[in-house]
């Protein structure tokens, strides 16, 4: 509980883009102060957050671990979002003992980022230059291509208050929750920030093995709580409001002949992103409708190839049976649109979507 006596989550929930990714690290560098980080976001309506609260407490007694950590941070970018597009974040953050510059770079089209902190001298009251000199080599080389000799400006704050609970169970061993409040500014804008971020905090893991886990955990959340899964960063989140971009506008989806499993999953995750916004959920339901209709085509494309080569491998994969799960969600949702329903439970049915997409995902995972 905070100073008040309260869990964090008096705020309005929030909002991620698909952007294009920096190029790959070799697995050389994932040593020493790199690490793997793999997480999912999640945010809810007060019903929602009351929920996971009570669950919470009951699991560490009442109270969480300490009286919470205040971070407060400065993300820096070019004029132009050179990083922003590059699905990357460069930031100095104090974390009450010093600061602490991060680089958090996108890898691949899963849940993995490769973040490289370095702690660097300063007081409190003043916020140092960020230096690329002080990551190793590749990442400084990485960082040289991004830029392309642009200087950097502070683009965005961050005034967060986190409290860190290591989860407990069969899904829960080996995750860590982070319950994070707080404020995004960026453009004379701020953004009210109730997330919950469910990392990977097992170095025994694959990658791929971390994903699935924090996958798991995620969906139970979101079915028994009737959370959402947000999939924006709080750097991408600080990038709109510094680009005032509507936050009401659809998701466009894109143009592709040839998505693998796991690609088109994540990009009807993406879209899913844009309907956590409570106040503006509406205006995304077609677009999810319009996602799940992609998903289905990709799908049938994949069985007519794979049940030509290797019919009865691919029949174990249980993929027509997604097929019938998405056809049926997006007829609902278009009929909610239509007036036939209640857009209400086509939102609720939305929410309880997120979980079945990250399941179907996990099973693409599997399949490669």
């Amino acid at each position: 509980m905070n100073a008040g006596g309260v869990w964090p989550g008096q705020w309005p929930g929030l909002h991620k883009e698909s952007r294009p990714s920096v190029p790959r690290l070799s697995t050389s560098w994932n040593r020493g102060k790199t690490m793997q980080e793999i997480e999912i976001k999640l945010v809810g309506t007060d019903e929602a957050w009351q929920a996971l609260q009570e669950a919470l407490a009951q699991m560490t007694g009442g109270t969480p671990s300490g009286p919470g950590q205040a971070l407060r941070a400065v993300y820096f970018d070019t004029v132009d979002g050179r990083l922003a597009q590059a699905r990357s974040a460069w930031r100095l953050r104090w974390e009450g003992q010093g600061w602490v510059q991060t680089l958090k770079m996108q890898q691949g089209a899963g849940l993995l980022r490769i973040e490289d902190n370095v702690p660097r001298d300063g007081s409190a009251e003043a916020v140092p230059e960020p230096d690329a000199r002080v990551h190793p080599a590749e990442v400084q080389a990485i960082l040289a291509q991004v830029l392309g000799g642009q200087a950097l400006v502070p683009v965005l704050t961050t005034d967060i208050l986190r409290h860190s609970l290591p989860l407990q169970g069969p899904l829960g061993q080996g995750l860590r929750a982070d319950l994070d409040v707080g404020t995004i500014e960026s453009g004379g804008q701020a953004w009210a920030v109730r997330e919950v971020e469910i990392e990977s905090c097992d170095p025994g893991w694959t990658a791929q093995e971390a994903q699935q886990r924090v996958m798991a955990q995620a969906d139970e959340w979101i079915r028994r709580f009737g959370l959402w899964r947000d999939g924006r960063s709080k750097a991408e989140r600080g990038e709109r409001l510094r680009r005032q971009q509507r936050l009401d506008r659809p998701f466009e989806w894109p143009r592709a002949q040839e998505w693998s499993l796991a690609q088109v999953g994540g990009q009807l995750l993406t879209c899913l992103d844009q309907a956590c916004d409570v106040q503006a959920q509406t205006a995304h339901l077609g677009a999810v409708a319009e996602g799940l209709r992609q998903v289905v085509r990709v799908l049938q494309r994949q069985w007519q190839r794979d049940e030509r080569d290797a019919p009865h491998q691919y029949a174990t994969h249980g993929m027509p049976a997604w097929a019938q799960v998405f056809q049926s969600q997006s007829a609902f949702i278009d009929q909610a649109l239509a007036g036939s329903h209640d857009r209400a439970q086509a939102m609720v049915r939305g929410a309880a979507l997120q979980g079945a997409v990250l399941q179907f995902m996990k099973e693409a995972l599997v399949q490669g």
